[in-house]
């Protein structure tokens, strides 16, 4: 990519999987004089387009962890105790 070309992306999950990586990404990017387009324009030198663009990562990684790390050990404890049985039933 070329400075002042923009960088089209219809998600931030398609980005980045994680808050740093696409950090890395961003700042890559502005590095490079890239702008990004994530359903609209953020401008990334900018503070407050830096937070409109971690607010979401923050949510993406997030939901992408909760979906494919599973219940913790601990979600169901319960579950795990069972009344004792008789003897002799």
């Amino acid at each position: 990519m070329r400075v002042g070309d923009t960088l089209v992306v219809p998600k931030l999950d398609r980005l980045a999987r994680s808050v740093p990586d696409a950090r890395e990404i961003g700042d890559s990017l502005v590095s490079r004089g890239v702008k990004l387009s994530l359903g609209g324009s953020i401008d990334l030198a900018d503070p407050m387009g830096k937070m409109f663009f971690n607010i979401p990562g923050t949510c993406t990684e997030f939901e992408f962890r909760r979906v494919r790390g599973g219940p913790p050990a601990d979600a169901h404890p319960a579950r795990a105790w069972r009344w004792p049985r008789r003897r002799g039933s």
